[in-house]
């Protein structure tokens, strides 16, 4: 359960980096066509940065639960004699 823990704490730290990095620039380049292409939406809506940042870390998580799972499964001596 330990490695579990570990293998997904270690995605959500890169899923979080990437998230702020994407959602930060989408703020600054998109702020120009949001205005433009939206009806009723500011540029910087924390609501909808929210959802996307939230929406962005469930599928991160979704997509490695199932590795984290069977990579923390295996015997790591058994691992390393394989290699």
């Amino acid at each position: 359960m330990n490695d579990l823990r570990l293998a997904i704490r270690r995605l959500l730290k890169t899923a979080v980096f990437g998230a702020v990095a994407v959602l930060s620039l989408a703020a600054g380049i998109g702020a120009n066509t949001a205005i433009s292409m939206s009806y009723e939406l500011s540029p910087v809506d924390p609501a909808t940065y929210g959802v996307a940042g939230g929406a962005l870390m469930m599928i991160a998580l979704l997509a490695s639960a199932s590795p984290a799972w069977r990579a923390s499964r295996v015997d790591p001596v058994t691992a390393r004699k394989a290699d």
